[in-house]
């Protein structure tokens, strides 16, 4: 399945964490990464309530999206993958959108840079407590 991604979010928080890496390792300034990780709470307390969300039932992760379209087509893809997969015809797949509510009511705020991945093949933003 061919997709077409947005990738903004992504860019963003991606780009929080090497500054990040940078002036908290090679610069070792911690009033600057403190700043900077006050900047990327703001950021992202901003962005966060326009992105589209996945959530599996029970997971300590969720995925972000920069539009609903790509989300829908990930989670097709993914449950696709999972119904031609060999599994145990017990388990279900209980990815699902979530909305920006039920996304803070499971994950607070998302304003922790470090707990982010990114998988660019999908668009998708990883957020794991």
């Amino acid at each position: 399945m061919e997709m077409t991604v947005n990738t903004d979010i992504q860019a963003v928080v991606l780009g929080f964490q090497s500054a990040l890496a940078a002036i908290e390792g090679e610069l070792k300034n911690k009033e600057l990464a403190n700043r900077l990780r006050g900047v990327f709470d703001d950021t992202i307390n901003a962005l966060l309530p326009t992105k589209y969300f996945a959530y599996a039932e029970g997971s300590d992760s969720v995925s972000i999206f920069d539009d609903e379209e790509t989300r829908d087509n990930y989670i097709d893809y993914v449950r696709n993958d999972f119904e031609g997969s060999l599994h145990n015809d017990d388990e279900e797949l209980n990815l699902k959108p979530i909305s920006y509510e039920e996304f803070t009511e499971l994950f607070d705020n998302g304003n922790n840079p470090d707990l982010y991945t990114a998988n660019e093949e999908f668009g998708e933003l990883v957020y794991t407590v």
